[in-house]
């Protein structure tokens, strides 16, 4: 069976450990921060350089789209995939091979899963603590005024402010059938094992013509869908 695989607002999640932390037992800071991504990150991290206090609460995982499901995991997939294209064009350049190339899908997604875990080290919440002062909190608050929120029955003072940093969610494409099909989306399209004989990616983008080349060079028969 192919796979349909649609490519609309973006955020992945991957299986993976968080390592384990002492979360913040405070309960006042200057800025307050809603969500672990990049742009939680990047703000929590500029309060901090400019001598104000600041936690990150994050529901998830600290790291977000770009580490877990964008930037990181994909740029690993196309890294990947120009090595095979490389290995396939060889013969232009004199380089013969017996015998067919093969792809382990098994493995391309260990060294994803590597790569990601080598990066999420550097913003782990033990990472941030240590090496920015910054303190995290796991878990969903709840936004009680402009200046507190509470988090596990923990009310929280944000004295400066509170910055809401909470990124985007998959959300597929209103076509006739969808819900009739097994179709990937960018939340677990870099968890496959198995190399699709053919793709269909819903999304003229720059992240789907990204997986698009990336399939289509590790093997996959795609065919590429823009929506405009």
């Amino acid at each position: 069976m192919g796979y349909f695989y649609v490519l609309h607002l973006l955020i992945f999640t991957m299986v993976s450990d968080i390592s384990s932390f002492s979360p913040s037992t405070k309960s006042h800071f200057d800025l307050v921060v809603i969500g672990g991504g990049s742009a939680g990150l990047t703000a929590a991290d500029f309060a901090t350089k400019f001598g104000f206090t600041s936690v990150i609460i994050e529901r998830d995982r600290i790291g977000g789209d770009c580490t877990w499901s964008g930037c990181v995991p994909s740029k690993t997939l196309l890294s990947i995939a120009k090595k095979a294209h490389a290995v396939r064009t060889a013969e232009r350049y004199g380089i013969r091979l017996n015998g067919e190339m093969e792809v382990d899908m098994g493995a391309v997604r260990e060294r994803i899963r590597q790569t990601v875990r080598t990066i999420y080290e550097n913003e782990s919440p033990d990472a941030l603590k240590e090496k920015a002062g910054i303190d995290t909190i796991i878990g969903e608050p709840k936004i009680l005024s402009p200046n507190t929120l509470s988090i596990g029955g923990k009310v929280i003072t944000a004295l400066k402010g509170i910055v809401i940093c909470t990124g985007a969610a998959p959300a597929p494409p209103d076509l006739e059938g969808i819900d009739s099909v097994e179709y990937l989306t960018n939340e677990n399209v870099f968890d496959i094992d198995v190399l699709p004989k053919k793709m269909t990616i819903v999304g003229g983008g720059p992240i789907g013509c990204e997986m698009a080349q990336a399939f289509s060079r590790l093997g996959s028969d795609v065919t590429l869908v823009a929506l405009k």
